[in-house]
């Protein structure tokens, strides 16, 4: 982690705090070393922290989520992004870092709102720390282009169109269209035939030998055959 990214993490900690002493602050990162680095400035600054990563068995993440939420002195969580963004209630905090960008946005959004969930009283603030000249840069520029492109793909005015709309009721039945109405669909009355498995329908073939003039298989055509009577012997 660079030494530009510790300076910020330790400004911003600090003002937060300064600014309201009940504040409690989540530090998303996607390292483990990182959360190894982040224990030790956590230590050397004397701000009392749990932490959850994906190394951790449940019942230890669940003993320091339980210390988080109800310790009113443990004001940081160290969390690694993806163990933090599952299904997880963070709403005692209010304020998060993310230190290391995600190719996924959706899985950073995911992380940010564990805190801005249904019974969060306070505003929620999130930030990136993006280093100039880095990676986090070319990171933001992927995540803005994928998300600019699906933006385009699934924007409302493409999912309205008309053409598209048609397309997807066709699934349906026929369509028709009224110019004052809209679209009209007729659902397919009679379903379809099935042939089931193991029966045979229309003339069998025998390729090698040419069409077969019997009868297709599976049917029977006349009286069986009756087998003549064993002789009596003398």
């Amino acid at each position: 982690m660079p030494g530009a990214k510790f300076d910020a993490i330790t400004s911003q900690v600090k003002d937060w705090f300064e600014k309201d002493s009940t504040a409690k602050i989540v530090i998303f990162t996607q390292y483990v070393n990182s959360t190894r680095l982040l224990r030790y400035l956590c230590e050397e600054k004397g701000w009392k922290y749990s932490q959850i990563t994906g190394r951790m068995a449940n019942r230890s993440r669940e003993i320091h989520l339980d210390r988080f939420r109800d310790d009113d002195e443990t004001k940081i969580m160290i969390a690694s992004i993806k163990t933090g963004g599952l299904g997880l209630d963070l709403s005692v905090a209010n304020k998060c870092i993310l230190v290391d960008l995600w190719w996924n946005e959706a899985v950073q959004d995911q992380a940010f709102f564990r805190l801005w969930r249904l019974g969060q009283q306070r505003n929620v603030e999130c930030i990136m720390l993006i280093v100039k000249s880095s990676i986090d840069e070319w990171m933001d520029s992927i995540q803005k282009r994928k998300a600019k492109e699906i933006g385009e793909i699934m924007s409302q005015n493409v999912l309205m169109d008309r053409n598209t709309l048609k397309e997807l009721l066709e699934m349906f039945g026929e369509v028709t269209e009224d110019p004052t109405t809209g679209y009209r669909v007729s659902l397919a009355k009679s379903a379809p035939e099935v042939t089931p498995k193991g029966t045979f329908k229309g003339t069998s073939k025998d390729t090698s030998k040419g069409p077969s003039k019997g009868p297709s298989k599976g049917t029977t055509k006349g009286k069986a055959a009756r087998s003549a009577p064993p002789k009596k012997r003398n």
